[in-house]
């Protein structure tokens, strides 16, 4: 199968790559690949919530704030009706669900997570914004509870002090108040999260396991 240009890797980057050449160059024959079943699902170059969450470089910080911006559109000008059910009754940050599969109400939870951007170092206590799929809330670090490697997920420090920019761990979280979300493995749209403070995306992830 004869191929003029081939793509490998269907994240953030391979996804927009191929686009722009497609668009720019429409009589070539594109073929984007990846080793998972869709696209942004890799660990080193998914989006996370609709932001970047592995890389770091000046490049990537400007993708995740335009990123930002463009979903805050998406919420403002999108939207459905129910019927039966008030306009005003659904606000921002609540989840719709069938009755026979009712959406989880989190009191707490434990996240992968990866600090992108830090100027000093994270610990227990510290209190960013928490932006999962289109709820914003305040959300504390309870407990570092692991550190891992970034590129192979296995724990190299138990019980960490403190997390530093390109660190990886897992975390237990508190939300301000019980906050609507699922866990990644089951539904990858509504457990990818973001961490942000003083107008900087700091850190992003994955949710892992919820306590109702």
């Amino acid at each position: 199968m004869k191929r003029d240009v081939l793509v490998i890797g269907a994240g953030v980057l391979g996804l927009s790559s191929a686009y722009h050449i497609k668009r720019t160059n429409p009589k070539l024959n594109v073929t984007l690949i990846d080793q998972f079943s869709g696209p942004a699902q890799g660990n080193t170059a998914k989006c996370a919530g609709g932001y970047r969450n592995m890389l770091t470089t000046d490049t990537n910080i400007k993708l995740a704030e335009s990123t930002i911006k463009w979903f805050r559109e998406l919420q403002e000008n999108k939207g459905f009706n129910t019927k039966g059910v008030p306009k005003d009754n659904i606000r921002r940050g609540e989840i719709v669900g069938h009755p026979s599969d009712l959406p989880t109400v989190a009191k707490a939870f434990t996240g992968r997570i990866f600090i992108i951007n830090h100027p000093t170092a994270v610990g227990e206590g510290y209190t960013p914004v928490l932006h999962l799929h289109t709820v914003q809330i305040a959300v504390r670090f309870d407990k570092l509870i692991s550190k891992l490697d970034p590129r192979t997920g296995q724990t190299v420090e138990e019980n960490p002090a403190y997390l530093r920019t390109g660190e990886a761990a897992m975390v237990r979280l508190v939300p301000l108040q019980p906050t609507a979300m699922e866990t990644f493995k089951d539904y990858p749209g509504l457990g990818r999260f973001a961490l942000r403070d003083m107008g900087t995306t700091i850190g992003a992830g994955v949710v892992v396991e919820i306590e109702e």
